[in-house]
């Protein structure tokens, strides 16, 4: 596994009740990337279209990959950083293109749709 630092950055948008947290990568001192995921109550959101049937299970905090912008060589590994970060939070779910991760899913989770 490559080694490499990665610093969060959190920004909570109120208007959403969401929390936004940039991650840039680096190795060294050379930036091999970023990634922005964006965090709220599952059924909250307004930016996101949620499942309606949800409506009336107990939410939880989901997030989803806004953008990642890292080098071919170092997007495992930095995406397995951030979904470390994510279950380190409590986050059980990440969607990635509004689809919940499979990587994400078979390494942290057993998901329902």
């Amino acid at each position: 596994m490559k080694d490499i630092e990665m610093n969060v950055f959190p920004t909570f948008k109120e208007d959403e009740c969401a929390i936004i947290f940039s991650f840039h990568f680096k190795q060294e001192h050379h930036k091999i990337g970023e990634a922005v995921i964006y965090t709220t109550t599952e059924g909250f959101s307004t930016r996101y279209e949620v499942d309606k049937n949800q409506s009336e299970q107990v939410k939880e905090t989901v997030a989803r990959l806004d953008r990642l912008s890292v080098t071919e060589e170092y997007k495992t590994v930095s995406m397995e950083k951030i979904y470390q970060f994510l279950e380190l939070i409590g986050v059980q779910k990440c969607f990635v293109d509004q689809e919940p991760s499979i990587n994400y899913l078979k390494s942290r989770y057993s998901v329902q749709k």
